[in-house]
């Protein structure tokens, strides 16, 4: 299922737009005072795949 979950994100982080408010997001959901370390470390890993592949 996560291998499923990242390809669809892939596929969507491959419109141009989304790859510009991308990091603006994730900085902002990793601001949430409520997550974890392990749920910040979530977030960043889709962003790294999409960083580097765009």
């Amino acid at each position: 299922m996560r291998a499923r979950f990242l390809d669809a994100f892939r596929d969507a982080a491959a419109d141009a737009g989304f790859a510009v408010v991308l990091p603006a997001v994730a900085a902002w959901r990793k601001r949430d005072r409520y997550g974890t370390a392990t749920e910040r470390a979530t977030i960043d890993r889709p962003l790294a795949r999409v960083t580097l592949e765009a």
